[in-house]
């Protein structure tokens, strides 16, 4: 979503206005040092003559503020050729007039009734917003439809003017949904601070207060979160005092939870007592730390050991249903620990956690999105709730750092760290991504951009999510890089750090253009993501390519398909399964005998779904080539799994490392909710059936 704002300039007698198109393509200018009209109309969803004529539009105003001319460079790339602090520097020392979308509108008047600062009329509404009366009816009415999902409503009379109406729990939490989904719009969070006034210093203090207690207490929290817990707190505070109702004791009688007994009400009531709040708030704000601010693991933690056994019970899901054992068992519970605590308390108390990347992640990371999602709804004892799209894609950035290969230490010469506000995930995921990209920098530990002018003489060069003023080089990063980003990175810190320049740059489009006047093209993304691919991997000869990974009809074909096949037991059923694969020689006899062993072991863990078994061993234990067969028996066979006994259709998979497997593994774990998949099992008379079926999945 593009944010909407504008600035007016008066130059020579003539107003001259910043768009905000304009200013959004700044932005990104700002952010690159060359950037293509066609990476621009990418980022910006922006038509090329809206382009172009932004760009006009910035050329006046660079030129009334002193400032070079936008260049363009041959194969149509332009550079902003000026100095990025300076410009950032007058920009912060401007007045904005931002004009609010429609979203963010809403957004705002529903905190601003929220408040019960004064009985609200439609006046207050127009003056608030700076639109028309029709403007504001309109955003009412569809802030009516959005918020009856919560059963709530927006009422109006002359004596009480605008009034929310429902459950003041769910009032409240509406509240609090729009303040994480809102956090990052700057804009309007300056327009939520001046609705309370006489507490915008209280929330700047806050945060300080906030920031230096968990500092004392060894808690780290990002610029985000910090943001949303002294928000959330301020809000609810005020409206809190002119209501009168305190649900929090309530929320903490029904879950049986005493907050005097954890760490975090005592570092909420060091926060509060220095600007004398009344007692009655240290619960609600121990409640946010608790949600919101990673620890690192303490076993003198209250939770501790129900956390620990819930991490246990993924990891060991994953290694002995999935195949996918996870080294430096240290740094995998850690990292976890900081993301499953407040994790487990969001939904314990119900808070909300708004993913941004959620779509991005999916996509980039499906496979392993989709196998974490069925371990958690199999897990979903463990939270007591269940863990929404959001939280498990957070989780996913997690496991996908997990399942990157280290890179060798090498000698690092250059010092970089890594800013980014949205938290110990993704900063964890960049700073995989950056390493293999980048061998000879040592990172040092991820910091907030707060903290940033602490320790800058210690650094050499910054990698950031956003953009920042600073006099250190600057490399602004995607938190989920695409190959040709990787690429336009490594090329620009060459340029600009080693003074290498970089090679002729490939248009991969161009070459597909090239492609569509001689062939048919059936899957052009596909071929994008391939030649992308390609040119990456010859681009950064340095980086480690991660192995292939197969579809699951490209894991399987009709020689390891056996259809109602008879045995005694399940060791029988497991050989007679693994037959297909041992004869193709994807496997050796030695695999055999440990799916067997270890499920004897482990118990029947390799039951991953109601009549579904999917035997497997540890790579080094005979695995040659990855591969999943397919046998149903004629008759089911009891394996011991209680939940879902007996199995009648048996996937034997040969898995010859952590992550090859994992697409076909997770296409297939996709289909196991597919009841025509069954059918089809069932009726086929030719292994030919189930790989065209397959194929008509496009998996």
């Amino acid at each position: 979503m593009l944010i909407a704002y504008s600035r007016i300039i008066l130059i020579k007698g003539k107003v001259i206005m910043l768009q905000q198109n304009s200013l959004y393509i700044l932005k990104i200018l700002l952010s690159h040092d060359i950037i293509s009209i066609e990476e621009l109309m990418s980022k910006s969803k922006l038509s090329k003559r809206q382009i172009n004529y932004s760009l006009e539009n910035i050329n006046y105003w660079l030129e009334s503020n002193g400032y070079n001319n936008i260049i363009r460079i041959k194969d149509g790339a332009i550079s902003l050729n000026n100095n990025v602090n300076a410009i950032l520097s007058t920009l912060s020392h401007e007045k904005f007039n931002y004009i609010l979308s429609e979203e963010e509108r809403q957004a705002l008047i529903y905190i601003y009734i929220y408040l019960n600062i004064e009985v609200i009329s439609m006046y207050h509404l127009i003056d608030l917003l700076e639109v028309s009366r029709g403007t504001v009816q309109n955003d009412l009415n569809k802030l009516r439809e959005t918020i009856k999902c919560e059963n709530l409503n927006i009422s109006y009379s002359r004596k009480d003017g605008y009034q929310i109406v429902g459950d003041e729990k769910s009032i409240h939490y509406f509240m609090m949904k729009l303040i994480v989904e809102m956090i990052t719009h700057d804009n309007l969070i300056d327009k939520y601070g001046k609705l309370v006034t006489n507490d915008f210093y209280n929330i700047e203090q806050l945060k300080h207060n906030i920031t230096e207690a968990l500092f004392e207490s060894n808690k780290t929290i990002s610029e985000n979160n910090l943001n949303i817990i002294s928000y959330i707190y301020i809000f609810y505070r005020k409206r809190n005092k002119s209501i009168q109702n305190n649900f929090m004791q309530e929320t903490l009688v029904n879950l049986e939870i005493n907050l005097k007994e954890f760490e975090e009400y005592e570092i909420s009531k060091r926060i509060l007592e220095k600007s004398g709040t009344e007692k009655e708030y240290y619960s609600f704000l121990a409640s946010l730390l608790l949600s919101y601010v990673s620890s690192k693991p303490d076993p003198d933690h209250l939770d501790f050991y129900q956390i620990q056994e819930v991490i246990e019970k993924i990891i060991t899901r994953l290694r002995k249903s999935y195949a996918i054992s996870l080294s430096n068992q240290e740094k995998v519970f850690s990292q976890l620990y900081a993301h499953l605590r407040p994790t487990t308390y969001r939904l314990k108390f119900q808070y909300p956690m708004i993913n941004p990347l959620k779509e991005q992640i999916i996509s980039k990371y499906r496979s392993i999105y989709i196998i974490i999602k069925e371990i958690l709804e199999v897990s979903e004892q463990s939270f007591q709730h269940n863990t929404s799209d959001d939280e498990i894609a957070y989780l996913t950035i997690h496991f996908a750092t997990f399942l990157i290969e280290d890179v060798p230490e090498n000698d690092k010469n250059v010092n970089g760290i890594i800013l980014c506000p949205g938290g110990v995930g993704v900063s964890a995921l960049l700073y995989q991504e950056l390493i293999k990209l980048f061998p000879s920098i040592h990172f040092l530990e991820s910091a907030s951009i707060s903290q940033l002018e602490t320790i800058i003489d210690d650094v050499d060069v910054i990698f950031s999510t956003v953009l920042i003023e600073t006099t250190k080089p600057l490399f602004i990063v995607n938190p989920l890089m695409n190959n040709i980003e990787r690429i336009k990175l490594v090329e620009s810190y060459n340029e600009k750090i080693n003074k290498i320049e970089s090679r002729g740059k490939i248009n991969i489009r161009s070459i597909i253009k090239i492609i569509e006047s001689y062939t048919n093209i059936f899957d052009k993304e596909g071929l994008i993501q391939e030649l992308s691919n390609f040119i990456s991997n010859n681009e950064i000869s340095h980086v480690n390519v991660k192995r292939r990974q197969p579809k699951l009809s490209e894991l399987i074909n009709p020689n390891l398909i056996q259809l109602k096949v008879s045995a005694t037991d399940w060791r029988d059923a497991i050989k007679k399964s693994a037959k297909p694969l041992l004869e193709n020689e994807f496997i050796t006899s030695n695999y055999v005998d440990a799916m067997i062993q270890n499920t004897e072991e482990n118990g029947p863990y390799i039951v991953i779904a109601k009549h579904v078994a999917l035997p497997h061993a540890r790579p080094e234990e005979g695995a040659i080539e990855a591969a999943i067969g397919i046998t149903t028996l004629d008759k089911p066979i009891v394996f011991g799994n209680k939940a879902n006994d007996p199995v009648k259709y048996i996937f034997c998979l040969s898995a010859v490392d952590n992550s090859t497997h994992l697409r076909g593994l997770s296409e297939l774990v996709d289909l196991l909710d597919d009841k025509q998949f069954y059918k089809v099992l069932e009726i086929a008379s030719e292994t030919s059936q189930v790989i065209n079926y397959l194929k008509e999945r496009n998996v």
